[in-house]
């Protein structure tokens, strides 16, 4: 199973992932991964240890093909998260650890940079929706996630 073209054109819509913009990210290449048919292998909803032999061959082919997805959207400096990943679900995992996490530590820049985000006057207003829901979003996410 290769990329399609489609899916080739989705990945360039992709943001390369930073250590800025995992949620952004996360989010679009989710939407290629969905639509590439690998979001519930990737994400762990597909068991491989509950699968038949016969359904083997097409949970690697999509694992790899989340792999190379995931791949090609993390900036060169992200590398070092994934490089060692067999699989789509290994890298999603490895991201999800780095970029996840609920220590307190976490959480305190968390809030310390959503009450210290300022509108900057010479940009449109929605960039400063923006930034502040993307901040409350990670600080739900992890309280939820993480209780």
């Amino acid at each position: 199973m290769s990329i399609s073209l489609s899916g080739s054109s989705l990945l360039n819509s992709v943001p390369k992932l930073t250590a800025d913009n995992y949620h952004d990210w996360k989010f679009a290449i989710s939407m290629v991964l969905r639509r590439l048919s690998c979001w519930d292998v990737t994400t762990g909803k597909v068991d491989k240890s509950k699968l038949k032999t016969e359904e083997l061959s097409d949970y690697a082919a999509k694992a790899e093909q989340a792999l190379t997805a995931i791949g090609l959207t993390v900036d060169p400096s992200q590398y070092g998260y994934i490089r060692d990943s067999a699989d789509g679900p290994a890298a999603w995992a490895a991201l999800a650890g780095v970029y996840e996490k609920n220590s307190r530590a976490n959480r305190i820049v968390l809030k310390r940079q959503f009450f210290n985000f300022r509108h900057d006057t010479e940009r449109p207003i929605r960039n400063y929706i923006s930034g502040v829901t993307d901040l409350a979003a990670r600080q739900v996410h992890r309280s939820q996630t993480f209780g």
